[in-house]
């Protein structure tokens, strides 16, 4: 066993020398060639040892077999004196076949990498594999190599050398084809490099001609005389010339990193292209040449008819933008207005690009000059198109926010309005005397659904009057919501109407006799009989069924909100005390104060003063009339929430929202002259 780290030093560079550094590191079920016999195991010292060694000498195929009980090969004794052993004498040939390996290795590798720089295209299928049956062949080679230096030495050693050279060229053949594999890989994706920039080049070819001959147009208009003579002519045939041959210096050096097979291919089809390419660039020159005399006057004109086009052009575009952001139900996105940006962006190149078609023949001088003006005009266009569209999104942004005010509030007393008619419907079904017949409970469901609607409706006509005509897209959002939240209201109603009816209709129901019969029905005409009502007496029933004030029950409608809120309430408890605008008054008499709450006081004192002037003031309504005209009642009320104070006070609308005021009011009043007893 080796005790010292210096023995250690001694035996890796004495084992180095020795295998030239071309062992295996492992732990073999027996030891190698010449050890000593048993198990074997590393020594951590020497481990460590040999990974420094590595680093030392800088060489990654450095194997050396360390063991615990490490045994220096010795040569054998020799047959006869004087000579070596045959094993010995194998080995040697063994070890300088292994050590002119990486030669042959390299030598193999770099005739493939000639032959790959070579090939124009990429080393397909059959290609591959050729270069497998050549490495095959070579693998060969190199085995049949070995065996002929092996012929004089002992089979038994013979075979266990060519053994371990299998091991060795196996491996070796595997990290030649991994070479050749990756060789062939990074030529294949060079061609494409190579070939992307010979397209990329090849599409510059047209726009560089044309640069060209914008260069000529620019020297032919500082010609004084307008003529060209021949001298002119070579000396523009001479500048054309030179520039076809920088079109291929420049190609030849975007291709210096190509493969050679693949850029001298890639330059022979560049000769032809150029060539192709000087004719027709030669052929408009001359074609300019001839058109130089033509008349300036006539791209001005089309200048003109140009910008006048552009204001009608614009209106088109900012309509189809306009439409989009009022339309649409959503808040404007950053993705849509980014998309507004982009669609005027490319109407403003459009429009750049059709004055650049119809002046693509004038003299480059007018040219440069006419679109330096059109690239004004446009700049002056696009800062137009940018206020304009900014103007209508902030105008939706206001409606928006105004329409979501409005919903607020207006969903905010919806329950409440639900709770206020459901009171209603109750009270109505109180006061039958009877049962409630199927048919008087179909009625009630159609009313509800009647009011639902009118809900529906009068939401809708309010929104209406908050919003622009315009903004469709936001009134639709919040009808729908509105229509929803209207919706959801139908069946929790519906069930409370049909279990009121339920318990009025299993109520136990007292004698109904006015007259004087003779029936069990003892009545006298109050209604407090005390039988089955069967009798046969002259009586008469009541007509129609009176309306009364119920404890239960709080009329109070709520619209608008702000300086435009409308509130109405008919109080539930007491009778009117003080001096009124309105009262109502019951079957029985009784009178309940009638309450305004306007939210701007000056349409209140409006208000109260109409009512003195229609002499109004103070005088009492019928319960049965407010009870049929209940619902008109509230549209009526919300006519005068819809009125805009700030139209109002404006110099602009003034005059029409006071006319839409006063008629919101004569309504109003006309229909509290209906209601008066």
């Amino acid at each position: 066993m080796i005790h010292s780290t210096s023995n250690a030093w001694a035996t890796i560079r004495q084992w180095a020398v020795k295998f030239d550094r071309e062992a295996a590191i492992r732990t073999p079920s027996k030891p190698p060639e010449g050890g000593n016999g048993g198990e074997t195991s590393f020594d951590p010292t020497l481990v460590a040892i040999y990974e420094k060694a590595r680093i030392k000498w800088g060489a990654d195929d450095i194997d050396i077999r360390l063991y615990t009980k490490p045994r220096p090969d010795k040569p054998d004794k020799p047959d006869k004196p004087g000579g070596p052993s045959p094993v010995f004498e194998a080995r040697r040939q063994y070890r300088e076949w292994l050590q002119s390996m990486p030669e042959e290795r390299d030598r193999l590798l770099d005739a493939v990498r000639t032959a790959i720089d070579a090939s124009p295209t990429a080393i397909g299928e059959e290609g591959m594999k050729r270069f497998k049956s050549e490495l095959n062949q070579w693998i060969g080679d190199q085995r049949d190599r070995l065996q002929a230096m092996l012929d004089d030495a002992p089979k038994g050693i013979a075979k266990k050398l060519i053994r371990r050279a299998d091991l060795r060229l196996g491996e070796l053949r595997d990290q030649i084809w991994e070479a050749i594999d990756r060789t062939a890989s990074a030529h294949a994706k060079k061609i494409e490099t190579a070939n992307k920039t010979y397209a990329d080049w090849g599409q510059t070819l047209d726009d560089s001609g044309k640069l060209w001959l914008e260069r000529v147009n620019g020297e032919l208009q500082q010609d004084a005389d307008g003529i060209v003579d021949e001298e002119e002519l070579a000396r523009l045939a001479a500048s054309l010339t030179e520039w076809i041959a920088g079109r291929k210096t420049d190609l030849a050096g975007k291709l210096e990193a190509a493969p050679s097979g693949v850029r001298d291919a890639l330059l022979g089809q560049s000769d032809g292209r150029l060539s192709a390419l000087r004719e027709s660039v030669w052929q408009s020159a001359l074609s300019a040449v001839q058109a130089y005399t033509a008349v300036a006057a006539q791209f001005r004109d089309k200048y003109g008819d140009w910008d006048d086009r552009l204001p009608g052009r614009s209106s088109q575009l900012l309509d189809s933008i306009n439409h989009s952001i009022f339309d649409d139900s959503d808040v404007i996105s950053d993705a849509e207005r980014s998309q507004f940006q982009s669609r005027m962006n490319g109407w403003i190149a459009e429009q750049r690009t059709k004055l650049e078609q119809e002046l693509a023949q004038s003299p480059a001088g007018l040219r440069r000059t006419l679109l330096a003006d059109a690239n004004e005009r446009l700049d002056d266009v696009r800062a137009t198109m940018d206020r304009f569209v900014q103007d209508s999104l902030n105008f939706r942004a206001a409606g928006e926010a105004k329409a979501q005010q409005y919903y607020g509030g207006w969903a905010g007393g919806l329950q409440q309005r639900a709770d206020a008619y459901l009171q209603t419907i109750v009270g109505e079904i109180r006061q039958d005397p009877d049962k409630i017949s199927d048919a008087e409970k179909e009625q009630y469901r159609q009313k509800l659904v009647g009011w639902l609607d009118g809900v529906k409706t009068g939401f809708a006509s309010g929104l209406a009057g908050e919003l622009n005509d315009s903004l469709t897209g936001v009134r639709r959002k919040y009808t729908v919501q509105a229509n929803a939240a209207v919706a959801d209201r139908y069946d929790p109603l519906w069930t409370s109407i049909q279990d009121a009816i339920h318990q009025w209709n299993e109520r136990q129901t007292p004698g109904n006799g006015n007259g004087n019969g003779n029936g069990n029905g003892n009545g006298n005409g109050n209604g407090n009989g005390n039988g089955n009502g069967n009798g046969n007496g002259n009586g008469n029933g009541p007509g129609r069924k009176p309306f009364l004030f119920r404890p239960e029950r709080e009329y109070k409608f709520d619209y608008g909100f702000g300086d435009r809120r409308m509130m109405f309430s008919l109080k539930a408890y007491g009778s009117a005390a003080s001096k009124s605008m309105l009262y109502v008054s019951d079957a029985a008499g009784n009178k309940r104060e009638v309450t305004f709450k306007f939210g701007s006081g000056d349409m209140e004192k409006k208000f109260e003063e109409l009512l003195r002037a229609n002499n109004l003031y103070g005088s009492t309504l019928s319960m049965d009339k407010f009870e049929e005209l209940v619902d008109k009642l509230k549209d009526k009320l919300k006519g005068v929430s819809d009125i805009d104070l700030d139209r109002l006070k404006s110099i602009l609308y003034g005059e029409d929202e006071s006319h839409k005021m006063e008629n919101a009011f004569k309504q109003l009043l006309d229909l509290f002259k209906e209601m008066r007893l």
